[in-house]
């Protein structure tokens, strides 16, 4: 749950979703509104919704946001449709890891100690994405790492091998 703030007073605990694919945050209108937060003039966000349409939204900034024990100031937040979204401009401030057993999202996460159980793939930055390479059938492949996503989707070269 994180915490939307106006000045360090008025403010609004909500559920997000973690998603690492995306690059910022999204926020619904009712959720910004409610903050008494004016839209920030003449700027609009380009965002991609769960099927990969391309929505242009309008932007807004959040003084505070709240996540445990990270504070980040001046947030710019894509605002419309219906998802509260925490993205890559939130993550990247720390480490962080998922725990999908617990369902605990830990920031500031130790790395895993290397293990005969613990499987660790090298993973990357490419842009506002984190990137693993993984031998599908001998063919190397490059994959964004994406908590939102709601499939897998591989080049189409690699099921015509």
């Amino acid at each position: 749950m994180a915490t939307l703030r106006r000045n360090g007073k008025r403010g609004a605990a909500v559920w997000m979703t973690i998603d690492s694919g995306a690059t910022g945050v999204t926020l619904p209108a009712t959720t910004y509104h409610s903050l008494g937060l004016d839209l920030l003039r003449d700027v609009r966000i380009r965002t991609e919704d769960a099927r990969g349409h391309v929505l242009t939204r309008d932007a807004g900034l959040v003084p505070d946001l709240v996540l445990g024990p990270l504070v980040v100031n001046e947030v710019i937040t894509a605002v419309g449709g219906e998802q509260h979204v925490l993205g890559q401009s939130i993550l990247s401030h720390t480490p962080w890891e998922i725990d999908w057993d617990r369902g605990k999202l830990t920031l500031g996460a130790a790395p895993w100690a290397d293990q005969p159980t613990v499987v660790s793939l090298p993973l990357r930055r490419e842009g506002d994405s984190e990137v693993v390479t993984v031998d599908l059938g001998g063919v190397p492949v490059d994959l964004v790492v994406d908590t939102g996503a709601f499939a897998s989707t591989l080049p189409e070269s690699v099921g015509a091998s």
